[in-house]
């Protein structure tokens, strides 16, 4: 669900500023932007299957941190900040939670999902994804089904800004080989099209 530039529906179906005054630092941990916060940039993704070789190559320490207490109070965050989107989805539809037994439990359930998925895609919309504990950098990726867990790698803080570094200079690189390649082409249109001109202006004397 979402636009055509690819950006989640948040308004009417979810008040994001209300989930952000509801949390705990919220505004640190949930954005309102026209961007996607998803494109964050950190040196493997997982399932790629070459984490720990894209790592070595990089010349920074192996990731770690997945089940550290740190790992683990930041998987309760996003817990907590995808439920807080999932009730206020359900919330117009299911003012009060429904007990056990009452009430259409299959159609629940099925909303249930649904809104599970819809705060998923709102999340890697809208939520700070690089989070910082003690000396370490964690990137968090949110499930990729309803039962699955959320992912968190992390790198030592000073791995990472080293890391961010050469990564930042890479993309200003390849942004001005851009920047020239499309230079060039508009100067190349503008010669074609006064060559065009001319050569049809000929035939007309």
């Amino acid at each position: 669900m979402g636009t055509p530039d690819g950006k989640p529906h948040i308004d009417p179906l979810v008040d994001l500023g209300g989930v952000i005054d509801s949390l705990e630092d919220g505004e640190r941990r949930l954005v309102i932007a026209d961007y996607c916060v998803r494109g964050t940039w950190f040196p493997v993704q997982p399932g790629t299957g070459d984490e720990i070789g894209d790592l070595v190559l990089s010349g920074a320490g192996i990731l770690e941190g997945n089940t550290s207490d740190d790992a683990n109070e930041i998987r309760n965050e996003v817990s907590e900040e995808l439920d807080a989107i999932q009730a206020l989805i359900l919330k117009d539809k299911y003012p009060i939670e429904p007990e056990p037994g009452e009430g259409n439990s299959t159609e629940y359930l099925k909303d249930t999902i649904s809104a599970w998925s819809i705060a998923t895609t709102i999340w890697d919309w809208a939520a700070v994804q690089i989070r910082k504990r003690g000396d370490r950098v964690y990137r968090v990726w949110t499930p990729s089904d309803l039962m699955g867990p959320i992912v968190v790698r992390s790198l030592d803080v000073d791995d990472y800004v080293f890391l961010a570094g050469l990564k930042t200079a890479e993309d200003s690189a390849q942004i001005d080989t851009l920047s020239e390649r499309v230079a060039f082409r508009s100067k190349l249109c503008i010669w074609l099209a006064i060559g065009l001109a001319g050569s049809v202006l000929i035939q007309f004397l």
